[in-house]
């Protein structure tokens, strides 16, 4: 199934002057577990210096940037309707800007990303990336999806940007954020307690909705008090319980981030210094979870996996890529034995 999809769905979005290159990436980084550049490739090519020569003609291949965002829109990967958890993660040297799309089945699918070197020294930078990085990643879609944010990205100018840009948004605020209530300023801590779906003012004159969640037991603040999520919105149709829930499935962009970096050993990248190099890698292990979603063998054993106990359920990135070298080993297995 997966190198059905690499021939039918994958390769036709590829020049043919790429396709072997592309080829060579899919089968070494993609559906190995990933060990190192030059670890994976030497198990993928015969050779040693073949093999050396081919991943950094690979990593070197600045047109190789260009084709995974194009698969998105292709493979009809999100809607218009769907959920995007947007937020940021660390690997190694590299700050990532990450949009994945909310599954509800534990793991959010990445969609996009661009990446940031710290320390930011001009003020207002980071913001001005992210809003940059927004605008690229609808001008891909052609729309814009649902963005759902944690309260991280709280920001004068980014919210009166979303607001303008027509880009419908979630946002969790501090609890000691103030706002316009009623015409008095307080911090939404004090919002009345019955007033948990109301609307406020924020930011030079921008009124939006506010939803209270109810305390849950399982989220406690710094001092270890339970606490309420207060979340910002443009969303003036969806339910309370909807907008929470929504909320709610941003975490599992937290554990996509884990597989990638802990499953595919990405977490430390003291042996990558270019930022291309990681860019092309990164790629290709997300689309080892494009491929788990998309065929049916990893997509049944999802189904099987959010209604049995997940605690004893593999990361679906790992089953791909266990489930492929299992398969390989049979085949060999069954010429010799």
């Amino acid at each position: 199934e997966s190198y059905d999809f690499l021939q039918t769905r994958l390769l036709p979005q590829v020049s043919k002057r790429h396709r072997g290159l592309f080829s060579f990436g899919f089968e070494a980084l993609t559906i190995r577990p990933y060990i190192s550049l030059n670890g994976n490739s030497r198990v993928t090519v015969e050779g040693r210096n073949t093999a050396q020569s081919k991943i950094y003609r690979l990593v070197s291949q600045k047109r190789m940037l260009s084709y995974f965002p194009q698969f998105v829109p292709e493979f009809g990967l999100v809607t218009k309707k769907d959920m995007v958890n947007v937020d940021f993660s660390t690997f190694g040297g590299f700050q990532v800007l990450t949009f994945a799309k909310q599954t509800q089945l534990g793991r959010a699918i990445p969609l996009y990303f661009a990446t940031i070197t710290y320390p930011i020294e001009s003020e207002g930078s980071q913001t001005i990336f992210i809003k940059e990085t927004i605008r690229e990643f609808v001008t891909l879609l052609g729309f814009a999806p649902h963005l759902v944010f944690d309260r991280g990205f709280e920001s004068p100018c980014l919210v009166p940007f979303l607001v303008k840009e027509r880009i419908p948004f979630i946002i969790r605020f501090k609890k000691d954020k103030h706002v316009l209530y009623n015409l008095k300023e307080i911090p939404m801590r004090n919002l009345p307690w019955f007033e948990n779906d109301c609307m406020v003012e924020v930011y030079e004159n921008t009124l939006l909705r506010v939803v209270v969640s109810e305390k849950l037991s399982e989220r406690v603040d710094s001092e270890g008090k339970e606490e309420s999520w207060y979340l910002i919105t443009n969303d003036y149709k969806a339910s309370k319980e909807q907008i929470i829930a929504h909320y709610y499935f941003r975490f599992e962009i937290e554990e996509t981030f884990k597989d990638l970096k802990h499953i595919n050993d990405l977490a430390s990248f003291y042996r990558i210094k270019k930022e291309q190099t990681f860019k092309i890698l990164l790629w290709f292990c997300i689309l080892a979870i494009w491929l788990s979603f998309l065929i049916s063998g990893t997509r049944s054993y999802l189904v099987k996996r959010i209604r049995g106990k997940r605690h004893k359920m593999l990361s679906v990135t790992r089953y791909l890529q266990e489930s492929i070298q299992l398969e390989l080993f049979s085949f060999y297995k069954a010429q010799f034995f």
